[in-house]
């Protein structure tokens, strides 16, 4: 079930949280007398985010964020202000629930997925920004090969 899918907001990529839609708190369970609640979410590639849901002790709304490993999750997926991100939760049988985080960034008009357009773990690319550019020399207007 979808818990939430959000366009991200400058201040949601530059900042240590994540600004919550208020009607997706039925997802998580607040105990009674606190706050916050920390969960566990997989991204597409099953590594798990420590994530922390938030509530304004006071105030006429809760107004709730999402932090915890979210700045990490964002530094380490490369997330900028206009990419998607959805949170979904699957409930099993005994009552646990799973939930999944999925980035987005649209491309060519549609939604695709970060994790499949980042370079494998641990690989970069070598040398300066001006040197990976003098790396490629340009056939067409649209398109780059490698030398």
């Amino acid at each position: 079930m979808e818990v939430m899918a959000k366009l991200l907001s400058g201040s949601d990529t530059t900042n240590k949280r994540l600004e919550f839609p208020t009607e997706s708190l039925g997802a998580f369970s607040l105990p009674a007398g606190q706050n916050s609640v920390e969960f566990d979410a997989l991204d597409m590639l099953d590594q798990p985010w420590r994530l922390k849901i938030s509530v304004r002790n006071k105030g006429r709304y809760p107004k709730p964020w999402i932090s915890g490993q979210w700045s990490i999750y964002v530094h380490q997926k490369k997330l900028r202000q206009g990419d998607r991100v959805t949170l979904t939760v699957h409930n099993q049988e005994n009552g646990v629930k799973n939930y999944r985080i999925i980035a987005e960034r649209k491309h060519f008009g549609f939604w695709k997925n970060i994790e499949s357009s980042l370079p494998p773990f641990g690989y970069w690319p070598k040398g300066t920004k001006d040197e990976r550019k003098e790396s490629f020399i340009y056939v067409r207007d649209d398109a780059r090969v490698a030398k």
